[in-house]
């Protein structure tokens, strides 16, 4: 009698996935390896052009993205329209799609 091979899964099991993500993470962080470590940002402080902590409000810095003061991302510079109309926007989206869904 012939021995019968295990049947295999149509799903991918996580080891067949650990080359992929080797590859997607090394890709992410070829970047940074090939650049090294940046210099720190200076004139961080939160009282200066920060509102609350949080917002950052500065007519000055041409900039539309600005690094976060805490954590990891950027964060909009509040003191130019085009934030506005990128946060209007960013809401905007939701609110319609919300709106289509209640309508049905």
């Amino acid at each position: 009698m012939d021995p019968v091979e295990p049947s295999r899964s149509r799903w991918l099991s996580p080891w067949d996935l650990c080359p992929l993500l080797v590859a997607v993470v090394f890709a992410g962080l070829l970047p940074a390896l090939l650049q090294g470590v940046p210099d720190p940002i200076p004139n961080l402080d939160p009282g200066e052009h920060y509102r609350w902590g949080l917002f950052y409000v500065n007519p000055e810095d041409p900039s539309i993205w600005v690094p976060k003061l805490f954590g990891l991302g950027w964060t909009l510079n509040f003191a130019h329209g085009i934030s506005w109309l990128f946060l209007a926007l960013l809401l905007l989206v939701p609110a319609i799609l919300i709106g289509l869904a209640a309508s049905r």
